[in-house]
């Protein structure tokens, strides 16, 4: 597939610098559907959390069970709430024109 090209090599999160991985899972993408490409997020859901666990993947969870965010959320964000700091995610990218739709 035309994305095939890309596993092994990492992209970097914007907000915090943080690499990647980018990796093949048949598992959990149905090349079928959509592109074939997939965002995992291994502190997400169970899905996501035994692709990562299959990848050696790290799992970051980023909010506090309060609803606010710690350090691993990136600089600016720590001690905020999910929703103030999802606005300013927002708006961030907005600025730095690299949002395409939510």
């Amino acid at each position: 597939p035309r994305y095939n090209k890309y596993i092994g090599d990492y992209v970097v999160q914007p907000l915090t610098g943080r690499r990647i991985p980018v990796i093949g899972d048949a598992d959990l993408v149905d090349m079928e559907k959509g592109t074939g490409v997939v965002k995992v997020t291994p502190a997400h859901d169970a899905n996501d959390y035994a692709c990562g666990e299959r990848h050696g993947l790290e799992s970051l969870d980023v909010m506090h069970d309060d609803g606010t965010l710690n350090h691993h959320a990136g600089p600016g964000f720590e001690g905020e709430h999910r929703f103030v700091a999802r606005k300013a995610v927002v708006e961030g990218m907005e600025r730095e024109k690299m949002l395409r739709g939510i």
